[in-house]
């Protein structure tokens, strides 16, 4: 599974750092940046995430953590999400990709709107239906918080991180003498 992002906003341009989508823009064309991604079984789709980083302190440590909100939940990653481009979306039309716009408030919270390239971001695999409004802990792909600013308007790369949240087994069978 590899995936690239692209933070752009296409339901209102003028907030072009308020988007996120997992699309390559190779020409004026976007493509699908989630590329070999398994057919889900049935009750099991993917779900795309922004992390917003803040600090939590506890007695003698500090911990990352991310407070995160849903780009969309989605099965295939050639087609739009299941919302479009999202509650909060501008007054255009979005990609017929998963992604979604940060541009208005909606219900459900404060709003992560505003420059979305100090920002992290995630796939997950999610049961479905699903009525947690965090990431479940089967995670695809990933990126760390940045360090700089990411840049508005080019594909960025995702890390491979299924390894480390599938559960994995080996098995030895070793057979004695009858």
């Amino acid at each position: 599974v590899t995936g690239k992002f692209t933070i752009t906003a296409p339901t209102s341009p003028a907030d072009s750092n308020s988007g996120v989508w997992f699309i390559e823009q190779l020409g004026p064309t976007p493509s699908a940046g989630l590329r070999n991604l398994p057919v889900l079984p049935e009750g099991w789709v993917y779900e795309g995430w922004m992390g917003i980083p803040t600090v939590q302190v506890e007695p003698g440590k500090m911990m990352d953590f991310f407070r995160y909100f849903s780009t969309g939940r989605f099965v295939r990653a050639d087609s739009a999400d299941m919302d479009g481009a999202g509650l909060g979306s501008g007054p255009g039309s979005g990609f017929d990709f998963p992604g979604q716009d940060f541009i208005t408030a909606y219900a459900g919270g404060p709003p992560p709107r505003g420059d979305l390239r100090s920002r992290a971001f995630m796939v997950s695999v999610e049961p479905e239906p699903d009525n947690s409004a965090s990431p479940f802990i089967l995670k695809v792909l990933s990126t760390p918080s940045p360090r700089t600013l990411l840049p508005q308007g080019e594909a960025i790369s995702m890390n491979n991180v299924a390894i480390e949240s599938f559960a994995r087994a080996k098995i030895t069978v070793v057979r004695s003498g009858y």
